[in-house]
């Protein structure tokens, strides 16, 4: 699991050319909260089954706000959704929809 910031997320992800699943939070966020147990184990099995090949990354919305931003992640003053990206070697992001 790679903690992304506003600072290293171009290089991390987008010049990667690697496929990422990145989670948006903020950790006061119950939904948040409640999938990060998941979030870990899936990463955990990701590693294991591509052999590293698909990297997972986790971005504190509350703290790296540029790039909150710039996937649409935006928090009330109570909530702040949760969303999963797949970001592949094209840099396209689709968003994964997580009920939680």
């Amino acid at each position: 699991m790679v903690i992304l910031t506003d600072g290293n997320f171009r290089k991390k992800v987008l010049d990667s050319g690697a496929p990422w699943l990145v989670e948006f939070y903020a950790p006061w966020c119950g939904h948040c909260q409640r999938l990060e147990p998941e979030w870990k184990e899936a990463a955990s099995e990701v590693f294991e089954k591509t052999g590293d090949k698909v990297k997972l990354g986790m971005v504190d919305a509350t703290q790296e706000q540029q790039i909150a931003q710039q996937y649409g992640v935006q928090g009330k003053s109570n909530s702040l959704y949760c969303r999963v990206y797949i970001v592949d070697r094209l840099n396209k992001a689709n968003q994964l929809i997580l009920k939680i």
